[in-house]
């Protein structure tokens, strides 16, 4: 049994000094590890220990104190002397003891197994000591005064949470706790082995450092996207914190699913059908739980293989992943494009070039859809292949009926359209004939040549001299043209071999009409004698020999 002896005042201040450093060693954490404020900021209170005062076990008073670090007022109901030997209250009963300032220490110099509050004595007529000491209070005290303290730390905290991936958050709450110790429960129990009660609960994030729960909210909510670790421990009502620790689980999905892709056989003009083929492109948490399409802006409809769009027209095909919380992603579209109306030939207009040797057939053709691609041109009512259409005005060189086609960019040829060619030209001219003069003459002599044409016409008539090389004709031209419709005159001074040609109104020269000119005699014939009789008569014959080369 310990035994009250008061302590000199330079003893008590060195073992409040070496007391105090050592306590305050740490200020973040209570003396039984755990937090001194939960999340909030607000500090918690513990119960360190207790001090009641009695006759056989019958509590008359306690005091708790609640600051392990800082002292407490220590409100006393009677009291003996104070340090200085002056009565400052009430004599104790014989069987009842109230220390008022210094006890005996079981280890000098602080010994850490055992546990201390900084207190200050007020007496009982309300003054308040100007001692501060330090009370051991987890050792017993002598005969009717006990400390307690709570230096079990508690156990059995479980953790809960909610299974699967949730969408927005998740409260994690923490639950369970057991705590056993030294100090008293209440003022009236007796003294025994209590705890001081669970106080509050505090978890770590991932590993992370450790965070207290507001006291009375036993929960935390988790709002970081993917998966996260919640451990959990229990502090009881003395700041012990527990060593077993429990985890949970969460899964929060804060994000949509990735945008699917849409992919269609084409996504050009088309005449047959088109497959739209959906592809969902992954969650970053909680998966595709589904994709969905839309057809037109129509109503939304689970996804399942590819589609099939068959009918006339522009078709959109919009498509979404919706993932394992609901979340539904931004919207992936196409345009199916699909025309099964042939373009309409509505007027063909003939129109030669200035030679008529070539007719552009300026075609006015319509598709509502997908637009005109290219014309073709048959000489048979027949529609041609694809490949032989161009976007080109379709022209020909060559008189005759043909049969115009229209192809738009999806693959659909228009009915045909029959027009027939006559103003082309490409048969040559004729020459018909040349007259030449057939008597002679001295200078000159003329020839007519006459010729024709059935298409454009003779629009000029020309010769040249046989023994000229026909290819000289094309630079320079050593045809001599007169214009002339169907016959020209020509007047020649040499006799020779030439030909004779015609042009019609295409450029298309006539074959070569070869002529002669024959009858031009520029030289004067020679006498070669004169004879006649020599005698005498009434008359005479006289008789002249001459030639002519």
């Amino acid at each position: 049994m310990n035994r009250i002896k008061k302590v000199s005042r330079p003893v008590t201040c060195l073992l409040a000094l070496l007391l105090c450093v050592m306590l305050l060693a740490s200020t973040a954490f209570a003396a039984g590890g755990a937090l001194g404020a939960d999340r909030n900021g607000t500090p918690y209170t513990y119960v360190i220990g207790y001090m009641y005062s009695g006759s056989s076990q019958t509590v008359n008073t306690r005091e708790i104190f609640t600051s392990p670090n800082n002292y407490d007022i220590w409100l006393c109901p009677v009291c003996g002397r104070d340090p200085l030997g002056n009565s400052q209250g009430t004599a104790l009963s014989p069987n009842l003891y109230m220390p008022c300032y210094g006890y005996d220490i079981a280890a000098a110099g602080g010994d850490m197994s055992i546990r201390y509050a900084l207190v200050r004595h007020r007496h009982n007529n309300g003054q308040l000591s100007d001692d501060r000491v330090y009370i051991p209070v987890n050792v017993p005290m002598y005969a009717g005064c006990y400390y307690g303290y709570d230096l079990t730390e508690p156990a059995g905290v479980q953790a809960s949470a909610p299974t699967g991936w949730q969408r927005d958050s998740a409260v994690v709450r923490f639950s369970g706790g057991t705590d056993t110790g030294t100090s008293l429960p209440d003022w009236s129990a007796a003294p025994g082995d209590y705890g001081s009660g669970i106080h509050h609960y505090e978890y770590q994030i991932n590993g992370g450092a450790w965070t207290g729960c507001p006291v009375g909210d036993p929960t935390v909510t988790i709002t970081a996207g993917g998966e996260t670790t919640v451990t959990a421990r229990v502090v009881d009502g003395a700041g012990n914190a527990s060593g077993q620790t429990a985890t949970a689980k969460v899964y929060i999905d804060p994000a949509p699913p990735n945008v699917p892709g849409v992919t269609l056989s084409t996504e050009q003009w088309t005449n047959s059908t088109v497959t739209a083929a959906i592809k969902d492109n992954g969650d970053a948490h909680s998966g595709v739980a589904r994709t969905e399409y839309s057809l037109d802006g129509g109503s939304w409809t689970a996804y399942s293989g590819v589609l099939s769009i068959a009918d006339h027209g522009k078709h959109t095909v919009s498509a979404r992943a919706i993932d394992n919380v609901s979340r539904i992603s931004r919207t992936a579209s196409k345009t199916a494009l699909v025309d099964k109306v042939a373009p309409v030939i509505s007027k063909v207009e003939q129109q030669p070039d200035s030679g008529h040797t070539e007719m552009t057939l300026a075609v006015t053709a319509t598709d509502a859809d997908s637009g005109v691609k290219g014309y073709a041109v048959t000489t048979e009512e027949k529609a041609p292949a694809l490949d032989s259409f161009s976007a080109g005005t379709p022209k020909v060189d060559h008189n005759g009926v043909y049969y115009i086609w229209a192809a738009d960019k999806a693959g659909n040829i228009s009915a045909a359209a029959k027009v027939d060619v006559t103003a082309l030209d490409i048969v040559p001219p004729v020459v018909v004939k040349v007259e030449t003069q057939r008597t002679w003459d001295a200078e000159e002599n003329w020839a007519k040549v006459t010729a024709q044409d059935d298409n454009s016409g003779v629009v000029a008539i020309g010769w040249e001299r046989a023994e000229k090389d026909m290819g000289s004709r094309h630079a320079p031209d050593p045809i001599t043209w007169v214009d002339s419709t169907a016959e020209a005159a020509f007047i020649f001074t040499g006799n020779g071999s030439y030909n004779a040609y015609a042009r019609d109104l295409a450029g298309n020269v006539s074959e070569p009409y070869p002529f002669i000119i024959d009858h031009i005699d520029k030289h004067s014939p020679v006498i070669d004698s004169v004879e006649w009789d020599k005698g005498w008569s009434q008359s005479k014959t006289i008789t002249v020999k001459a030639h002519d080369t």
